[in-house]
Protein backbone atom coordinates (compact mmCIF):
# COMPACT_ATOMS: atom_id res chain seq x y z
CA UNK A 1 0.00 0.00 0.00
CA UNK A 2 0.98 3.37 -0.98
CA UNK A 3 1.10 5.25 1.76
CA UNK A 4 -0.03 8.60 -0.16
CA UNK A 5 -3.08 7.40 -0.11
CA UNK A 6 -4.03 8.87 2.98
CA UNK A 7 -3.40 12.09 0.98
CA UNK A 8 -6.08 14.38 -0.14
CA UNK A 9 -3.90 15.62 -2.84
CA UNK A 10 -1.38 14.52 -5.50
CA UNK A 11 2.04 15.84 -7.34
CA UNK A 12 3.47 14.41 -9.83
CA UNK A 13 7.06 14.70 -8.81
CA UNK A 14 8.60 13.11 -11.82
CA UNK A 15 7.77 16.26 -13.51
CA UNK A 16 10.41 17.89 -11.51
CA UNK A 17 13.06 15.11 -11.06
CA UNK A 18 12.10 14.24 -7.46
CA UNK A 19 10.86 11.15 -5.74
CA UNK A 20 8.92 10.38 -2.62
CA UNK A 21 11.26 10.03 0.32
CA UNK A 22 8.22 9.95 3.28
CA UNK A 23 5.36 11.11 5.11
CA UNK A 24 5.73 14.05 7.52
CA UNK A 25 2.56 14.44 8.86
CA UNK A 26 -0.40 15.21 6.38
CA UNK A 27 2.17 15.73 3.79
CA UNK A 28 5.01 14.53 2.02
CA UNK A 29 8.47 14.82 1.61
CA UNK A 30 10.49 14.95 -1.78
CA UNK A 31 14.28 14.97 -3.26
CA UNK A 32 16.50 13.73 -5.70
CA UNK A 33 17.83 10.75 -4.13
CA UNK A 34 15.63 9.64 -1.75
CA UNK A 35 17.72 10.22 1.26
CA UNK A 36 16.83 12.09 4.09
CA UNK A 37 18.95 14.40 4.06
CA UNK A 38 19.41 14.63 0.74
CA UNK A 39 22.78 14.07 -1.27
CA UNK A 40 22.00 15.40 -4.43
CA UNK A 41 24.41 18.23 -5.68
CA UNK A 42 21.52 21.08 -5.94
CA UNK A 43 19.87 19.53 -2.41
CA UNK A 44 16.47 19.94 -4.09
CA UNK A 45 14.16 19.43 -1.63
CA UNK A 46 10.12 19.77 -1.32
CA UNK A 47 7.92 19.78 1.42
CA UNK A 48 4.18 19.60 1.26
CA UNK A 49 2.21 19.90 4.16
CA UNK A 50 -1.69 20.25 5.21
CA UNK A 51 -2.12 22.18 8.37
CA UNK A 52 -5.68 23.24 9.75
CA UNK A 53 -6.42 26.40 11.22
CA UNK A 54 -9.27 27.37 12.75
CA UNK A 55 -8.38 30.47 13.85
CA UNK A 56 -10.28 33.66 12.09
CA UNK A 57 -7.94 35.52 10.82
CA UNK A 58 -8.96 38.41 7.58
CA UNK A 59 -5.94 38.12 6.30
CA UNK A 60 -4.63 34.15 5.50
CA UNK A 61 -1.92 34.68 3.44
CA UNK A 62 -0.25 37.11 6.12
CA UNK A 63 -0.38 34.84 8.62
CA UNK A 64 0.87 32.09 7.29
CA UNK A 65 3.70 34.07 5.82
CA UNK A 66 4.18 34.88 9.35
CA UNK A 67 4.72 31.02 10.27
CA UNK A 68 7.13 30.79 7.62
CA UNK A 69 9.03 33.31 8.92
CA UNK A 70 8.85 31.13 12.02
CA UNK A 71 11.38 28.48 10.08
CA UNK A 72 15.04 28.33 11.03
CA UNK A 73 16.34 29.60 7.49
CA UNK A 74 15.54 32.81 5.41
CA UNK A 75 11.86 31.20 3.05
CA UNK A 76 10.54 33.60 0.61
CA UNK A 77 7.54 33.28 -1.52
CA UNK A 78 8.18 32.40 -4.96
CA UNK A 79 4.66 32.70 -6.04
CA UNK A 80 0.92 32.94 -4.86
CA UNK A 81 0.79 28.81 -5.17
CA UNK A 82 2.85 28.19 -2.89
CA UNK A 83 -0.03 28.52 -0.25
CA UNK A 84 -3.25 27.39 -1.23
CA UNK A 85 -6.55 27.53 1.54
CA UNK A 86 -9.29 25.42 1.56
CA UNK A 87 -12.87 26.59 1.72
CA UNK A 88 -13.81 24.86 4.78
CA UNK A 89 -10.87 25.97 6.94
CA UNK A 90 -6.71 24.93 6.91
CA UNK A 91 -4.57 25.11 4.25
CA UNK A 92 -1.22 23.75 1.67
CA UNK A 93 2.18 25.20 2.60
CA UNK A 94 4.95 24.15 0.04
CA UNK A 95 8.08 24.82 1.07
CA UNK A 96 10.92 23.83 -1.42
CA UNK A 97 14.81 24.19 -0.18
CA UNK A 98 17.96 24.26 -2.85
CA UNK A 99 21.00 25.31 -3.65
CA UNK A 100 21.42 29.17 -4.21
CA UNK A 101 23.59 28.26 -7.65
CA UNK A 102 21.56 25.54 -9.05
CA UNK A 103 20.09 25.57 -12.41
CA UNK A 104 17.33 23.21 -12.08
CA UNK A 105 16.52 23.56 -8.29
CA UNK A 106 14.08 26.30 -8.22
CA UNK A 107 12.14 25.57 -11.79
CA UNK A 108 11.77 21.59 -10.74
CA UNK A 109 10.05 22.63 -7.71
CA UNK A 110 8.06 25.29 -9.78
CA UNK A 111 6.90 22.34 -12.32
CA UNK A 112 6.18 19.75 -8.89
CA UNK A 113 3.91 22.84 -7.48
CA UNK A 114 2.08 23.58 -10.16
CA UNK A 115 1.14 19.96 -10.73
CA UNK A 116 -0.58 19.88 -7.42
CA UNK A 117 -4.53 19.19 -7.40
CA UNK A 118 -6.52 18.17 -4.55
CA UNK A 119 -9.74 15.60 -4.72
Amino acid sequence: MDPRDSLDFTVHEKLGNLIFVNMIGKGILLNRDGKTPTESDDKATLIINKFFNNLKTEDQKTFCIARLEKLPYNYKLINDREILFKENGGYYIFVGTFMELSKNGLNDIKKVINSFSTF
